[in-house]
């Protein structure tokens, strides 16, 4: 049976021929039930059935372990899983892990300057009320600062475990008395300026229940990928997916020249039924000034190293692959022609569940640093071998 998010996201583009929409993001993780259940505690997320395999859901097709969530009344997914069989010797997730972390340095400290390179690898979701979700990482001593990004906007940025990846949310209210929050110079020129910020609710709050407790609604606003191209991958993104360019919101990054960021937004019809009244968002950034100064991996080789294993072109899935959005799409086709011998060398690969969804994730890592998802529950028109996950997961 298709699940039933998927069904939702249908209707939700009604009067298109299909521009992408957000339904879920999905992680490499080393504890995939760790990342799951920080979600659940701090975030109310529920925990939910996986597409991928039939197996049972605490231990998959031996040592595959996955877990999956979705975020209260918007119904936002995150899928966590680990595939150790498909670890590359040369580099593998946990090599990248071990990299990673430690650049992130004490995320309890309260500047811009915590802003790390690889800290563009986040989603970013938008809420009416921070209050709690705030309050439950605080009780708990969870780690995490927050930054002013627009005159009555602030984010919070919190890493998810085991995946060294940033999960971001925004929201204009936090009722916490002298809740430090740094000015955003995302230059890092004065890291010195705390900010205070008008409590001004976005839209009318609806409330989710997870465990018995309610939560704010937390409603998809964009994704941002740490880049190595970022102007190219703007470009694939209207070319090949639909968006628009949109001019992006930190005046003097060029001029300071600390980083290159490129923004895209993806123009929904009047009549689509939008969660938080919002068009959805690629934001590509190459902090290339950013901390770690004189990196030992950037961007850019980060990219290189994880190209440098991948062969899409086999029909082979790999490790980093996990990383990546799922848009949905009313169908695939469409846009795999139109990406056949396209300038950018992007490859693709072709899955299902098995049970009616139709899976193509394209190789934009050399543009974008991770890859792009897109999901439909129409079989596309190809003569290219379709595995399905559980073939591709519980292979011997």
């Amino acid at each position: 049976m298709i699940r039933a998010l998927f069904l939702i996201m249908i209707p939700l583009l009604t009067g298109t021929a299909s521009l992408p929409l957000p339904v879920a993001s999905t992680y490499a993780s080393l504890d995939p039930a760790a990342s799951a259940d920080f979600l659940v505690e701090h975030f109310g997320a529920e925990t939910i059935d996986s597409n991928y395999t039939t197996s049972s859901p605490s231990s998959r097709c031996g040592d595959t372990m996955e877990a999956w969530v979705k975020l209260p009344t918007s119904n936002y997914e995150f899928h966590f899983i680990t595939t150790p069989k498909l670890a590359n010797p040369d580099f593998s997730f946990q090599d990248f892990v071990d990299y990673v972390q430690p650049t992130f340095g004490n995320l309890s400290e309260v500047s811009a300057s915590t802003y790390t390179q690889f800290m563009d690898f986040h989603v970013g979701m938008i809420t009416d009320d921070m209050t709690p979700f705030y309050s439950s990482l605080k009780d708990n001593d969870v780690p995490f600062f927050m930054v002013g990004q627009y005159p009555a906007f602030f984010d919070l940025f919190v890493e998810i475990p085991g995946t060294a990846t940033i999960l971001e949310i925004t929201s204009q209210r936090l009722d916490i008395e002298d809740a430090p929050i740094s000015e955003w110079d995302i230059c890092q020129m004065d890291t010195s300026t705390t900010i205070e910020t008008d409590p001004q609710p976005l839209s009318a709050m609806s409330k989710g229940s997870s465990e018995g407790t309610e939560w704010p609604t937390i409603n998809w606003r964009k994704t941002t990928f740490a880049a190595p191209k970022p102007a190219l991958a703007e470009l694939f993104s209207i070319k090949y997916l639909g968006a628009n360019h949109i001019q992006q919101g930190h005046p003097g990054v060029w001029v300071r020249r600390c980083a290159k960021i490129s923004w895209v937004e993806f123009p929904y019809p009047d009549d689509a039924v939008l969660p938080a009244g919002i068009n959805y968002q690629f934001h590509f950034v190459d902090g290339y000034k950013y901390p770690p100064h004189d990196p030992d991996m950037t961007i850019a080789t980060f990219a290189d190293k994880v190209h440098e294993q991948r062969d899409f072109s086999n029909n082979n899935f790999d490790e980093f692959a996990h990383n990546r959005v799922t848009m949905w799409v009313g169908e695939l086709t469409s846009y795999l022609e139109g990406l056949e011998g396209n300038e950018f060398g992007v490859e693709w690969i072709l899955r299902t569940d098995g049970n009616g969804l139709f899976y193509a994730i394209l190789d934009s890592s050399l543009l974008t640093g991770n890859v792009i998802e897109l999901v439909s529950d129409k079989k596309p028109e190809t003569s290219e071998q379709i595995k399905t996950w559980e073939e591709e997961f519980c292979k011997e």
